[in-house]
């Protein structure tokens, strides 16, 4: 990947290229193509801002031939510095599937997402300590 710095926002991009072997004799191995682009902006010494976008490309997704997909996913999240190791946050997202991915368990399980629904969002809230 590559990052460039301008002025408080850090721009990034990333290609990702990943084989996954199956567990299961004779499935086919699993490729994914992901490009991956994001910001990080500093907007006061407190609070930073971030964007990011991933664009997944799978092909035999779980080994079987044929199941090819497409996931894309935004992330967008605030970030209130508490301390030096503390942080509270928010955070949403967005993921959208088509064809193979519709179909994919490990994405249909993490996400409680109904294997007909084409894309799924969500929201979370917290704090982070760093120990």
């Amino acid at each position: 990947g590559v990052g460039v710095q301008v002025g408080p926002v850090r721009l990034y991009a990333a290609w990702i290229d990943s084989k996954l072997d199956s567990t299961i004799a004779g499935r086919l191995t699993q490729t994914n193509r992901i490009v991956d682009l994001g910001l990080s902006w500093l907007a006061t010494p407190l609070v930073t801002v971030k964007a990011a976008y991933y664009d997944d490309s799978g092909k035999n997704l779980n080994g079987l031939a044929g199941r090819d997909g497409k996931k894309t996913t935004w992330v967008a999240s605030g970030e209130y510095l508490l301390s030096k190791r503390t942080d509270v946050y928010a955070a949403a997202f967005q993921n959208r599937f088509a064809d193979g991915y519709k179909l994919e368990p490990v994405n249909i399980a993490g996400l409680a997402r109904d294997p007909a629904a084409a894309s799924t969002s969500g929201l979370s809230v917290g704090m982070r300590h760093a120990f």
